[in-house]
């Protein structure tokens, strides 16, 4: 049925009968958000800088809700010609405006959609008027109509309102919004903010919730916030500065989910073109004439490197702190959103499909000369249209060139993972089997040990059993003798202090004959000191043996049991076989160690080495050392830094120059005494 309208100063009517309206409405939007985005989207069409909306939720069964713009508003003729008419193409009017969003006329029924009655206040450069639809008592074959009214005091945002010289407002009432969430409802700013391209539309929009009726009212800018810092690579050929939004580096783990060589962020991907992103297609315009049509795909997608919100806030700091965008591809035609994700459109976008964010423009699809192709509820398009063909053909290569980079940077970073854990494998391996390898080599030192001890022991055996001048076997007269030699100790000590003395009164300078008296003194007192402890044989005769040995076995069986305030070390380095006298050798190492122990020594280091034909004997050690004495003094007769007598080390140097060798005394370092002998 074709309705005329039959207009009167206080009555414009529609074009379509009550039951039209409402079912055309109801089909055409999903949401609420979407009816207003169309409220709002007229206008901008009006050229409206500024456009708030203000949500009354003091009751959210009847919620109130106001859209004011300060476009050019519309006259009494307007509203006659333009507003009640539905299906009306405003862009006829208006050929050359590209900017303008609607093409059929049906935004109007959004109000509808929302409200069975509304108001609509409207101002322009020549007449402002009052409007009112209600439609909460009209039947089924009623003609809806905007009705005169003087209802002003009804806008709760009567103060914007007022100030403006020219616009539209729209107050929806008895709007039922108890289905939408409370979180739903404090991200608005953010879900309205997806339905305009913000590089394209020149306005502002604001937002304002109330849930109390005296709540100041505050109007939030719509702002997109869109985690750029999240994201692992991006396409964008806008020039508006996407690119430079994401980072340069980006986590894909947790803290601690990596070893600490392998935890580092990696580099992330920009392109600023791609193939195949414009170029001309045939189309059939309304004339049924197949033509050349130049098409465009403008705007950015990226790929975000996790979803996971412990990674993303690594990458953001600030994630999760406001409401995010879902992750989605939004199609945009002319700066409106038409298709809130086209990712249900592309297919085999992977595992990754999640991950994919982006906004772009492809205003081929909305292009007058061509039909219109939109859904029946205005929220996406015609799949089997060439320019839909074409539009995913070019985004379902570039999600597949950001999935697969996503896809192998993620295998790498698991094969480098995979190393590292072999690696370490490996490492492990082998220090196991070092160890095993250290344990086998201690086990045949230890053994190769034992058997040199076992071979000492022999050896030693062999030497005792051979040696006819020390650890002999003990005879019974020997043993009467050692047990008597208290007496002869006695009177050996005599003759050597009177040596001494004597020494000291006649000057040794014109009597060195005493000085054969204090060493035959000291050969006796060696042999008696020694001869029941050690099994010594006192014999004063010359022997063959190797030197080194006997210096050893006298050192810690004989003076080391003597001596037992001193650690006694040895250090043998060859061997030395020489004919010599035993009582010479005990002579010396007896006075040398007497000495140590007067100077408070605690470790004493007898080294013998030969080295070809030359052969040495170094004893130092631990002790007060010589302090500032002359060092031309040390083996000087009746010379003694000690308080000793000052005959010891004379005799060991006689002793020594009797073996045709020779014997140096020096500072040991860091302290104590060193004396060097060399022998032939």
């Amino acid at each position: 049925m074709n309705i005329i309208p039959q207009n009167t100063t206080d009555r414009i009517e529609f074009n379509f009968t009550c039951y039209a309206l409402k079912l055309l409405g109801h089909n055409l939007y999903s949401n609420p958000w979407t009816a207003v985005s169309e409220i709002v989207a007229n206008g901008i069409d009006a050229k409206a800088k500024n456009i708030y909306i203000l949500v009354d939720l003091f009751n959210k069964e009847s919620a109130q809700i106001e859209v004011i713009d300060d476009g050019y508003g519309m006259t009494y003729q307007d509203l006659c010609d333009k507003y009640t008419i539905i299906g009306r193409n405003k862009r006829i009017d208006n050929p050359e405006d590209k900017s303008i969003l609607g093409r059929k006329g049906v935004g109007k029924l959004a109000a509808l959609y929302l409200s069975d009655k509304y108001y609509l206040f409207t101002k322009s450069k020549s007449e402002t008027s009052s409007w009112q639809v209600d439609l909460s008592n009209a039947k089924d074959n009623d003609v809806p109509a905007l009705e005169r009214c003087d209802d002003e005091q009804i806008i709760n945002s009567f103060e914007i309102w007022n100030n403006l010289t020219s616009g539209t407002l729209v107050k929806l009432t008895n709007v039922d919004l108890k289905k939408v969430g409370p979180e739903r409802l404090k991200a608005l700013p953010v879900i309205l903010s997806d339905y305009y391209l913000s590089d394209v539309i020149d306005c502002k929009i604001s937002v304002c919730v109330r849930y109390y009726k005296h709540q100041t009212i505050k109007f939030t800018p719509i702002q997109k916030h869109i985690s750029y810092k999240t994201m692992y690579e991006i396409f964008d050929n806008t020039g508006n500065g996407y690119l430079d939004r994401i980072k340069d580096t980006v986590f894909l783990n947790r803290v601690f989910e990596l070893p600490n060589e392998l935890d580092k962020p990696v580099p992330t991907i920009k392109m600023d073109s791609f193939d195949d992103t414009e170029g001309s297609i045939e189309v059939k315009n309304l004339y049924g004439e197949t033509i050349i049509a130049q098409y465009m795909l403008k705007g950015w997608i990226g790929i975000h490197g996790s979803l996971n919100p412990e990674i993303q806030r690594r990458n953001d700091p600030e994630y999760g702190k406001v409401q995010y965008h879902p992750n989605a591809i939004r199609l945009y035609v002319r700066g409106k959103l038409a298709v809130d994700n086209l990712l249900t459109y592309v297919k085999n976008t992977q595992a990754f499909a999640n991950y994919i964010e982006g906004e772009i423009s492809f205003d081929i699809l909305d292009d007058d000369r061509f039909e219109d192709i939109s859904t029946s509820n205005r929220e996406g398009y015609k799949k089997d249209d060439i320019r839909v063909v074409t539009l995913l053909n070019i985004v379902g290569k570039i999600v597949q060139k950001l999935v697969g980079d996503r896809s192998t940077v993620g295998t790498r970073i698991n094969n480098e993972l995979k190393e590292y854990w072999e690696a370490k494998r490996r490492e492990e391996e082998k220090k196991k089997q070092e160890e095993a390898e250290a344990r086998v080599k201690a086990e045949r030192a230890k053994e190769e040990a034992e058997k040199k001890q076992k071979e000492a022991e022999a050896e030693a055996k062999k030497y005792h059993a051979q040696s006819a001048t020390i650890f002999n076997t003990v005879t019974e007269d020997q043993k009467s003798f050692s047990a008597k030699t208290h007496l002869v100790k006695t009177n050996a000590l005599t003759i050597r202090n009177s040596v001494t003395t004597l020494a000291k009164k006649i000057g040794i300078s014109s009597y060195r004959e005493l000085s054969s008296i204090s060493i035959a003194s000291d050969k006796i007192l060696s042999a008696l000191k020694y001869s029941a402890l050690a099994k010594f044989n006192i014999e004063d005769e010359f022997i063959t043996e190797d030197l080194f040995v006997f210096c050893k076995e006298y050192l810690l069986n004989v003076l080391a049991k003597q001596y037992y305030d001193i650690n006694i070390l040895t250090d043998i380095r060859g061997a030395f076989h020489k004919r010599f006298r035993p009582q010479y050798i005990s002579l010396l190492l007896d006075n040398l160690l007497s000495n140590s122990e007067k100077s408070n020594s605690t470790e004493i280091l007898v080294e013998m080495k030969s080295e070809k034909d030359k052969y040495s004997i170094v004893i130092s050690d631990n002790g007060d050392g010589f302090g500032d004495i002359d060092m031309d003094r040390v083996f000087e007769f009746g010379f003694s830094n000690t308080g000793g007598t000052g005959i010891g080390l004379y005799n060991v140097k006689t002793v020594i120059e009797k073996m045709n060798g020779q014997i140096i005394a020096e500072p040991n370092k860091p302290k104590g005494a060193k004396f060097i002998i060399s022998l032939q």
